[in-house]
């Protein structure tokens, strides 16, 4: 074989290698998988059914007219929100992006090349040089590169799913909030219809010479008060289901959502406060997400240790020039391997570790930080819980019931003429207070309720079926 055919061959190997290393280097981003996990997260954190996706199809006008026709239940409220929360639906680019990130950081950077043209001062033909070089540090880096990004990933697949979680909260504490000005407007309603009827009855009572011109001044006192109060217990209600609908991500009439009837109360886990923080421990998306986080800070410490290596690259390097002389027709063409390698002079890698240290250790107090935060709430919930029980327990059997005896009484005694229409107004306003605490109590009980799940991290549901897999291991 020639020495020009062999040169041939060598300078054909170039761009072919180029092509590969295109080849090699092009990758393609699919998130779904990570989408599906982040999904599933949800389902289990909330108890929901249906959740959103990347892949997931868009709700639609006619489905949500449907939800809506029958009324709005909580269950339809949080899979609804799930699905359609503009907030939660970015929330999940960012899985996306995280996954982007983990893709590209397994590709090695692209090779450089360079072209040299230079013409002879002497007039002939110009020489011809290029090289193609990769830097192998780039190449070694990839694994930790790689640890990185994927760390960050689940991360991201945690926070994004904490915050479905943190969502799913929220609409349950604001669908209790409109169930509650709902209730708080019936209130009002009735103690309006009960102040026209004693108004009613006490100027009655003053035509027939049994009351004063005070008691039907302090009765007409009574029914205005309870006149002002309906409307804003209308725009209570009103301003409840706004904010319900803005979690909903829905732009809808406030006054044509219906609400189901209130759901019922869940009973205390038979379990003790420790029992609950081991559970949460467990379960809590914001601590597995910080781990991810600190994993990821201890991959990047690997990263920044490799800081002060030199770079090295290696590529092969190609020339050619005309001959001088007689032969000035024939041309030499070198091909031969690069070797290039940084010079320490300065050198980053003290300064990279010592901050890639600090950020781990930051995060690693962040969630020993956490970590006794999470304690607290379980023990605070679990403690507000029971006491919200308590209170709640003793309007539904005792005030209440007791409220309205007194009320029944002294109208009855009112109507005999043994009691003067003091008493009468005196009982009536005992007895809107109990029935307006009562259910400020409920919704105080829900509420509570509400937070103990979230301190855990899981719905009542699966807080159930734990307690009762314990106590039967016992």
């Amino acid at each position: 074989m020639s020495r020009e055919t062999i040169m041939s061959a060598r300078c054909s190997f170039v761009p072919l290698a180029m092509a590969a290393l295109v080849t090699l280097s092009c990758g393609s981003v699919d998130a779904t998988s990570e989408s599906d996990t982040t999904s599933s997260l949800i389902q289990a954190s909330t108890g929901a059914s249906q959740v959103y996706s990347l892949t997931a199809p868009e709700i639609s006008t006619a489905e949500i007219a449907e939800i809506f026709a029958e009324g709005l239940t909580l269950q339809e409220a949080l899979s609804l929100g799930l699905r359609n929360s503009r907030s939660l639906q970015a929330a999940f680019q960012r899985i996306g992006v995280a996954k982007s990130d983990w893709v590209r950081s397994g590709l090695p950077s692209n090779p450089l090349l360079s072209i040299a043209f230079l013409a002879p001062e002497g007039g002939g033909r110009s020489f011809v040089g290029g090289s193609l070089v990769q830097s192998l540090v780039d190449i070694w880096n990839i694994p930790l590169q790689s640890r990185v990004a994927s760390e960050d990933l689940q991360q991201c697949i945690y926070e994004v799913a904490d915050t479905a979680a943190r969502l799913a909260r929220d609409i349950r504490t604001t669908y209790g909030d409109a169930q509650g000005a709902d209730e708080t407007l019936l209130v009002e309603e009735a103690n309006l219809e009960v102040a026209a009827r004693m108004m009613k009855l006490i100027s009655a009572s003053r035509e027939a010479g049994a009351s004063t011109d005070l008691d039907v001044n302090m009765a007409t006192l009574r029914y205005l008060q309870a006149e002002v109060a309906l409307p804003e217990a209308k725009l209570q209600a009103a301003v409840a289901r706004r904010e319900l609908l803005r979690l909903l991500s829905l732009d809808l009439d406030p006054s044509a959502v219906k609400l189901v009837a209130v759901e019922p109360s869940r009973s205390t886990p038979p379990l003790n406060r420790e029992q609950l923080v081991a559970m949460a421990l467990s379960s809590r998306l914001d601590l597995r997400a910080q781990g991810h986080a600190i994993a990821s800070a201890e991959a990047a410490l690997g990263l920044a240790e490799r800081e002060g290596l030199s770079p090295v690259s290696l590529g092969v390097n190609v020339e050619r020039e005309a001959r001088r002389g007689a032969a000035s027709n024939e041309i030499d063409a070198k091909i031969g391997p690069t070797l290039e390698i940084g010079l320490p002079i300065v050198n980053h890698r003290a300064i990279a570790s010592t901050r890639a240290e600090y950020v781990l250790n930051s995060l690693i107090i962040q969630r020993e930080a956490l970590h006794l935060r999470v304690v607290e709430e379980v023990r605070l919930a679990l403690d507000t819980f029971h006491t919200a029980e308590v209170i709640a327990k003793q309007h539904a059997t005792r005030i209440v019931p007791q409220a309205q005896l007194n009320l029944e009484l002294t109208s009855r005694a009112f109507e005999q003429g043994r009691l003067t229409s003091l008493a009468v107004m005196e009982s009536q306003k005992q007895q809107i207070e109990a029935t307006r605490n009562y259910a400020t109590a409920r919704r105080s009980l829900a509420k509570a309720s509400i937070a103990l799940e979230s301190s855990i991290g899981l719905p009542w549901s699966e807080i159930n079926k734990r307690t009762s897999g314990a106590l039967e291991s016992r």
